[in-house]
């Protein structure tokens, strides 16, 4: 059977991991191991002081349990053979002290059968007798339920800025560019003329070229990273650009203060476009943006996961900030816009935390009693039953 679940981009997960294990052991005792140069040797981070090491994988989802399990098992077995290859160097980052635990973080967990290959492999580097191994290691597997809520919160903040890869231009690409481009090099060569010494012109043309194409090459890498992103500011930039083509431009009177006045316009053009800021509503106590509550826009499914998070984020708050949060949280019957069942998955998942900074979150749903126990069964968390109706009258 598929159950649905969250997917995550290997590089997104990751990074999201990089969060929960820096709220786990302390932002400077977590060391990366990139895996671009001569390989990760079967580590992506881990920490000298509590004697650990850590492989981040994320199935490529959807797929039932026990393909996921075999995928994990098999994950584990070839990069616990690349730690013995490499112990050599391993026991140099560890300073010669032996490693006690070696743990796949994943999205998720499900299957027994996991737990019985971590423990044959447990025995297997044992007997190995390998000197960057302690006598009792141990091999793990662990995945966001092992992690307190604020640590989630922490992985989460860390996915809210995105990371471009923009490749540098080469010398040949720019050259290839201006030969097949020679109106346009005339043009900005001419226009670079009342701008720069002559001196300078050729130099200041082939700095307008390399930022043009690269500015190009970064909306071109953002359309692939965030596409709605990607969408707003496009729109942003079209919008100005047919304001200055219908009603011309602002500034004055030298070129130089145009320039800039439409260089302003744009960056604030675009910083619109790109909400940063939100506020609390003084009077509905609910988020808004200029204005605006934000989910006036979205859809019935969408405007309720933003208030499942809202409602959340104040009880996740009370935890770090001294609140009037009474740190209890009532949902009634939560999925009443037919939002997804991994939506709601994911909201039972985050809610189930809370346990452990001693507050409260209380469902009452009537949704189908199977459906809930699938997601309950994986949780830390306690399940009432009442069969009828809840209030009834007094014989």
């Amino acid at each position: 059977m598929i159950n649905q679940v969250q997917i995550w981009n290997p590089d997104d997960w990751e990074l999201f991991s990089l969060g929960l294990l820096q709220n786990r052991h302390g932002p400077l005792n977590v060391q990366k191991i990139p895996a671009a140069h001569k390989g990760d040797y079967g580590i992506d981070y881990y920490c000298t002081n509590d004697l650990v090491a850590y492989q981040c994988y994320s199935v490529e989802e959807p797929v039932d349990i026990a393909t996921r399990a075999e995928r994990q098992k098999t994950k584990i077995t070839k990069d616990l053979s690349k730690l013995l290859a490499n112990y050599l160097d391993i026991a140099k980052l560890f300073l010669g002290v032996p490693i006690k635990h070696w743990i796949l973080l994943a999205p998720l967990h499900d299957s027994k059968e996991v737990n019985l290959h971590c423990a044959k492999k447990t025995g297997d580097m044992r007997e190995t007798k390998c000197p960057v191994l302690d006598p009792l290691f141990e091999v793990k597997i662990q995945d966001t339920s092992s992690f307190p809520c604020n640590a989630i919160a922490a992985g989460m903040s860390s996915l809210s800025t995105i990371t471009l890869a923009v490749p540098n231009l080469s010398q040949e690409e720019l050259d290839k560019w201006a030969a097949s481009s020679s109106n346009l090099l005339a043009n900005a060569t001419k226009k670079m003329r009342k701008r720069a010494s002559p001196d300078q012109v050729q130099a200041a043309v082939a700095q307008t070229i390399r930022d043009f194409l690269q500015g190009n090459a970064m909306l071109d890498a953002l359309r692939t990273e965030s596409p709605d992103l990607h969408e707003k500011i496009m729109s942003a930039i079209k919008s100005r650009a047919r304001r200055l083509q219908f009603a011309g431009s602002r500034g004055g009177p030298t070129p130089s203060a145009v320039l800039h006045t439409e260089f302003d316009s744009l960056i604030s053009a675009i910083a619109a476009a790109v909400p940063r800021e939100l506020s609390v509503s003084e009077d509905s106590y609910r988020p808004e943006k200029e204005g605006f509550e934000i989910g006036f826009e979205t859809s019935a499914s969408d405007a309720i996961r933003l208030k499942w998070a809202y409602q959340l984020s104040l009880l996740e708050l009370a935890n770090e900030k001294r609140t009037n949060h009474p740190n209890l949280l009532v949902f009634d019957e939560p999925r009443q816009q037919s939002s997804s069942e991994v939506s709601f998955e994911s909201l039972l998942r985050r809610a189930s935390a809370s346990k452990q900074t001693n507050q409260q979150v209380i469902f009452s749903t009537s949704e189908n009693l199977e459906t809930i126990q699938l997601i309950t069964r994986k949780l830390d968390c306690n399940e009432l039953v009442f069969t009828g109706y809840l209030l009834r009258k007094l014989q």
